[in-house]
């Protein structure tokens, strides 16, 4: 299946500092106060936005989000979609 980002739209591979650190499991199991998620949206400052809101809604409390727009990242080399921040809103199938 081959999908593709709706317009105006980019990937953004944003950084996240919480002001605990907290259990993080895949990729390995341990203890964190960073995570890096990538989100779609329309601006940096809209990603950011959205990864902030992801967390704080499951009441971690995040200290800093720094965002990019990531140079290598396709919606179709994405192996764990379902953690896009934004993919639901932000891509479209193909057929």
């Amino acid at each position: 299946m081959k999908y593709q980002l709706k317009a105006d739209l980019s990937i953004f591979l944003v950084t996240t500092i919480f002001d605990q650190k907290v259990l993080v499991a895949g990729g390995g199991m341990g203890l964190t106060d960073t995570v890096h998620r990538y989100s779609i949206a329309a601006s940096k400052s809209e990603a950011e936005d959205n990864v902030r809101e992801h967390f704080e809604e499951q009441e971690i409390n995040v200290s800093i989000v720094s965002g990019s727009v990531s140079t290598r990242a396709t919606v179709n080399t994405m192996i764990f979609p379902e953690q896009v921040i934004g993919w639901n809103e932000g891509v479209e199938t193909n057929a």
